[in-house]
C-alpha cells in the first residue's frame, strides 16, 4: 500500500467525523428549542394605543343677575301713607323711613313712593277712614317734641303709640269728643285714661301724674283729663298717646293735624 495515500484517507475521515459532530450539535440545539415552554398570549406583549388627548373645556363666563326693579306707588289725590302702607301690607314706619318721610301726614298727588318688598304695585287701596276720623277732628293731647314714634322698635317689640315730652304737671286734653270708658292705674302704663269715641275709636292718655276724670263721663274735645307725669314704665314725665280703632292701635300721626 503506498504511504503517501494515508493522510488523504486520514483527512476524510476527520472531515466525516467533525460533519457529523455538528451535525449532532444542531439536532440538539433544535430539540432544546422546540422542548421550550409556549408563550400564553395574555403573557405576550401587546401594543398601547396612545390615550387621547381630553377635549378642551368651555369656560363659561358668569351669569349676571339684575336686581329686579323697586315697586313704586305714585301718590293719587285723597290717598293718605297709612292706607298706602295698609294696602301693601307694610307696618307704616317702615314705609315712611324707606322714603324719608319725617311727617306721614304730609305726602302730596303724584309724590313717588318706593314699598319694599312689593311684588307689583296696588292698583285699589282699602276704603279711607270716615270723615269723622279725618285729621280735621283730632286734636294734640299735648304739644312738645315726639321722643318715640309708632311702630317696631326692636325685633318683638313695638310701639303701640307716640311718645310727647312735656313738663310733669302739663294739662292733658281730650283728643276728641267721646265717654270715659277707663280712669286708673294699669301696669307699665301708669295712670290711664281711655275715651270711647262714637265711630269705633278709643284714644288712650298714659304715664299721667294724676287722673282728672272718671269713667262714664262724656268730655268734648280740649277738655281737661289729666295731668302728665312719669307714672309706670317711664323714665321722664311725658304724655305716651295711643288711638286705637276694633282693639287694633293705629299711628295717630296719621289722624293728627299738623302742628
Amino acid at each position: 500500500m503506498p504511504s503517501h495515500g494515508l493522510p488523504g484517507k486520514l483527512g476524510r475521515v476527520l472531515a466525516a467525523l467533525v460533519l457529523s459532530a455538528l451535525v449532532v450539535s444542531c439536532g440538539a440545539r433544535q430539540a432544546r428549542v422546540e422542548a421550550l415552554p409556549e408563550v400564553p398570549e395574555s403573557a405576550r406583549p401587546r401594543e398601547v394605543e396612545p390615550a387621547p388627548h381630553p377635549e378642551p373645556k368651555t369656560v363659561h363666563a358668569p351669569r349676571r343677575y339684575e336686581p329686579a326693579s323697586p315697586v313704586v306707588h305714585v301718590v293719587r289725590k285723597g290717598e293718605t301713607l297709612w292706607r298706602i302702607a295698609r294696602s301693601y301690607d307694610l307696618p307704616l314706619a317702615e314705609l315712611a323711613a324707606a322714603n324719608g318721610i319725617d311727617d306721614p301726614t304730609r305726602i302730596r298727588s303724584g309724590q313717588r313712593l318706593v314699598i319694599p318688598g312689593a311684588v307689583r304695585p296696588v292698583s285699589a287701596l282699602p276704603a279711607a277712614p270716615p270723615l269723622a276720623s279725618s285729621a280735621a277732628s283730632w286734636s294734640w293731647p299735648v304739644v312738645g317734641p315726639i321722643s318715640s314714634r309708632f311702630g317696631a322698635r326692636r325685633p318683638g317689640s313695638s310701639h303701640k303709640g307716640i311718645d310727647i315730652l312735656v313738663p310733669g304737671g302739663t294739662p292733658v286734653l281730650a283728643a276728641r269728643d267721646g265717654r270715659v270708658i277707663f280712669s286708673g292705674r294699669r301696669g307699665a302704663y301708669g295712670y290711664l285714661v281711655v275715651v270711647q269715641h262714637d265711630d269705633g275709636f278709643a284714644s288712650w292718655y298714659a304715664h299721667n301724674s294724676a287722673n282728672l276724670v272718671q269713667d262714664g263721663v262724656r268730655v268734648r274735645r280740649g277738655d281737661v283729663i289729666a295731668r302728665s307725669g312719669a307714672s309706670g314704665n317711664a323714665t321722664a314725665p311725658h304724655v305716651h298717646f295711643e288711638l286705637h280703632r276694633s282693639k287694633r292701635p293705629l299711628d295717630p300721626l296719621v289722624f293728627l293735624p299738623p302742628l
